[in-house]
Formats: structure tokens, C-alpha cells, sequence
């Protein structure tokens, strides 16, 4: 898989991902309860994600999350139950996480609706900390929920995260974050899976 900066260049959007609502594919398909995913290679000891279960501050101590430093968030479904499969819901997941990254000037490096949680990698913006973004995030995608027939809650209290180090690529762990399905024998190759996507590269 080839990640290529939309912002700059001749390359534009993937058409792909720019197409209204996303396809079905993976409604029937067994789903896996969420677990803290296996580790990456980036992984800091010394940082961790933090579990979204419990009732404690989200935010690490002495970090300031109005930083620019990017960051990858796990955001897990109420009770891990399997909402993100449905595809109308998804496809209005992404649409308002587009708005809501344009509205608050947040660059969006990948994203990845697994069935029970959500990759999300990104830079915060003045005004918009990452904290802030995933309480908005959570606060209008649990609306779009409703109104697409959801009751109750859609995600779970917290999240996990992990600020990336200044020596970590940015691009490879983009890459890691979308081959998220092709490791859980969702899909053959990141590509082909119609639930993660980026809002800055161009996915090849």
C-alpha cells in the first residue's frame, strides 16, 4: 500500500473514499470482541493507552494535548457490541467526521471503523486539543446514531492513545492503523476495505 500526500502535488482525493455511502461488505461477517490491540512496534512503554473503562482523567500528566504532535486514538463501541458494521451508519460516521475536521481545522492522517472501535490518527489544531476533537467526534456521531435508528449509547466512556515520538514516521504507523483489517482477516489488502480511509493521503 502506497500513502501519498494529497496536499500536495498533482495527487487528489482517492475516488473511492469520496462517494457517498460505503458498501455493506461486512454485515454477517462474525465480529471480534475489542480487545487493546496487539502492540505496534512504536508502541512506548513509558506512554501506553490508556483504558476507556475506567472512571480517571483521560489525559496524561504533563502533556500538553493542545500540542500539534500527532496522535493515534482508540475509541471503543458501547459494551464492544458490533455497530460499526452497518454501512449507512459508517458512511455517516465518515461524512460527519469530515465535517467536524474541517470545521475545527484537524488534519485527519487515517481512520479505521473496525466492527467494535475506531483508529483514528491526527494532528490537533489551535483552538480544538485532541481531547476536545474525540469528545466532539463521540458527542455528534452518538447523534447521527440515533437518528439513523441507534438507542442508547454508541461508544464507550474514554479511549485509548498514543502521542507519536518525534522519530516515528508518520506515514508507517498511517499504514499500520489501515492494515487494522487484513491482520483481523477482514480484508485482503487495506485498500479493499471499505471502512478506513484517510483525509490527507491518497491510498494506493
Amino acid at each position: 500500500m502506497t500513502l501519498r500526500d494529497k496536499r500536495f502535488g498533482s495527487v487528489g482525493a482517492c475516488p473511492r473514499r469520496s462517494s457517498g455511502l460505503i458498501p455493506d461488505v461486512l454485515i454477517g461477517i462474525p465480529h471480534r470482541p475489542f480487545l487493546p490491540p496487539t502492540l505496534p512496534r512504536f508502541y512506548n512503554p513509558n506512554v501506553g493507552y490508556k483504558s476507556f473503562g475506567k472512571r480517571c482523567s483521560l489525559r496524561l500528566k504533563h502533556y500538553d494535548y493542545s500540542s500539534s504532535r500527532p496522535i493515534h486514538v482508540i475509541i471503543g463501541t458501547y459494551r464492544r457490541r458490533p455497530y460499526l458494521t452497518n454501512r449507512l451508519l459508517v458512511g455517516k460516521l465518515v461524512s460527519q467526521l469530515r465535517t467536524l475536521a474541517e470545521e475545527c481545522g484537524v488534519a485527519i492522517y487515517a481512520y479505521c471503523f473496525m466492527p467494535d472501535h475506531l483508529h483514528l490518527l491526527f494532528s490537533p489544531a489551535v483552538g480544538c486539543d485532541a481531547v476536545r476533537f474525540v469528545q466532539l467526534f463521540k458527542g455528534k456521531s452518538t447523534r447521527v446514531f440515533w437518528t439513523s435508528g441507534g438507542e442508547g449509547k454508541l461508544w464507550q466512556r474514554g479511549f485509548y492513545d498514543h502521542i507519536l515520538r518525534k522519530e516515528e514516521d508518520l506515514a508507517e504507523v498511517a499504514r499500520y492503523i489501515l492494515d487494522n483489517p487484513v491482520r483481523n482477516g477482514l480484508a485482503k489488502k487495506a485498500s479493499d476495505y471499505p471502512y478506513g480511509g484517510s483525509f490527507v493521503f491518497d491510498i494506493r
